[in-house]
């Protein structure tokens, strides 16, 4: 009886713990596979960014210094330290950082000549948005969010497998329901397998 407890506590409250994933996956994977439906569009439609203000800027760095280096600098005196990538170099006539965001994507560009940074941000679409949070993955960026946004996954994850393991378990443990759950189970089984060999 410990056991089957234990196991029906964890399917319980891993379920509750991890709900607002488990729904913005679904939501997001809805918002993909009828892609045309929700925006008349087959292919991904990205909002488009609006200049928020243009402003003077002077780089420390030097043209020894790489790329990651340059977009960190320019994120800081902006404010906007975080998820990013960086396009250009040291050196280059332009740099531009983009400042990865579900709630809205940042784009810097640095010119060098007359040394301005302009500071772009991208509009609000609900499907891109649920599409760039279902996207984000890794452990590539060093900031703890994005870090803890990763275990997160890696907890999702672990919690479907663990919800298909208890999930038996208790269909096990309910004797009037094996018929039935050996059938959902076969038909379930057999038409993946199907799908496999013939998609």
């Amino acid at each position: 009886m410990r056991i089957s407890l234990l196991i029906r506590r964890t399917h319980l409250f891993l379920a509750l713990f991890l709900t607002p994933w488990v729904v913005m996956y679904a939501l997001s994977t809805l918002g993909m596979h009828h892609r045309e439906f929700f925006t008349g569009s087959l292919q991904r439609i990205e909002p488009e960014f609006e200049t928020i203000h243009e402003i003077p800027y002077s780089p420390t760095f030097g043209d020894s210094a790489d790329a990651e280096e340059a977009g960190q600098e320019i994120l800081q005196h902006l404010g906007l330290e975080g998820a990013h990538s960086v396009r250009g170099k040291p050196g280059d006539d332009r740099i531009t950082v983009t400042r990865h965001r579900a709630i809205g994507t940042y784009r810097i560009t640095y010119t060098a000549d007359p040394g301005t940074l302009k500071v772009e941000r991208q509009g609000f679409g609900l499907a891109y948005f649920l599409e760039m949070l279902h996207r984000r993955r890794s452990y590539e960026q060093p900031y703890w969010a994005n870090t803890m946004w990763a275990v997160l996954v890696d907890c999702v994850i672990v919690a479907i497998v663990l919800w298909a393991i208890t999930g038996l378990w208790m269909w096990l443990e309910m004797k009037r329901t094996r018929r039935l759950g050996s059938l959902c189970l076969f038909v379930g089984v057999g038409g993946f397998v199907l799908f496999l060999a013939t998609l």
